[in-house]
């Protein structure tokens, strides 16, 4: 992942304490809701646009444009937290694939 990242990378993922993703280093949308909220951080409407764009709303883009995602992760922790659409991932390249793990670029980083 840190090869088709750039360092500066929002990547999008399931908002659990647990996300691959910062292993490595990139800039994540929402992290654990749990530790948000006892920080007293308003994540509501973040957290219900990350559950949209997974599920491939209509306004998916929109919001991916809006908070700057660069890439998804798509992964078994997405898939247990979240509604994965994958017809409406399928257009997007997949840059690092690994076993159940996808990583699609959305951005123009």
């Amino acid at each position: 992942m840190l090869r088709q990242t750039a360092p500066r990378s929002v990547v999008l993922h399931a908002p659990v304490y647990n996300p691959p993703v910062f292993l490595t280093g990139r800039r994540s949308l929402l992290g654990n809701t749990g530790q948000a909220w006892s920080r007293g951080l308003d994540y509501g409407a973040r957290e219900v646009g990350i559950r949209q764009i997974y599920a491939g709303f209509p306004r998916s883009l929109s919001l991916m444009q809006t908070y700057h995602v660069d890439h998804v992760l798509v992964s078994p922790l997405e898939r247990t937290n979240l509604t994965v659409n994958d017809a409406f991932w399928s257009p997007f390249p997949v840059v690092a694939p690994s076993g159940d793990y996808y990583l699609y670029k959305t951005g123009s980083r």
